[in-house]
């Protein structure tokens, strides 16, 4: 696994490389505000049930 550090900075520059292509378009612009729109929806809901799932399997 990468340091945290590394990870934190892989994101930043996806994040940066994502957004720059995605304004190269109109299509792009829509496609990625979808998608960012989704993700951004979606992760309070994503992190309430994986870490539901995580705990019921590491009870010991």
């Amino acid at each position: 696994p990468f340091p945290p550090e590394v990870l934190s900075a892989l994101y930043t520059l996806s994040e940066t490389v994502v957004e720059e292509e995605a304004a190269k378009s109109e299509l792009g612009k829509k496609i990625y505000g979808s998608y960012k729109g989704f993700r951004d929806s979606i992760a309070k809901y994503h992190n309430i049930t994986e870490r539901a799932y995580i705990n019921a399997r590491h009870r010991d």
